[in-house]
């Protein structure tokens, strides 16, 4: 879900409700990003205690047409 409330991740909700995604585009949300995933190589590596991050570059199509 894309939370305006929460502490980390509002602005990234506000982000992606900026260029057109809101709740009921999850699985189009999710598909977007999947295509980035599986079409581009992975840019950077972080670990940390909560897990790892891989950081990947890539440019999609939004709702609203904006890439």
């Amino acid at each position: 879900m894309l939370s305006e409330i929460h502490p980390v991740g509002r602005s990234k909700a506000l982000f992606l409700k900026n260029l057109g995604y809101d709740e009921t585009d999850v699985d189009i949300l999710r598909k977007d990003l999947l295509s980035i995933v599986q079409e581009q190589d992975i840019f950077e590596v972080q670990r940390s205690e909560y897990g790892t991050k891989y950081i990947i570059d890539g440019m999609i199509q939004t709702p609203v047409g904006r890439q």
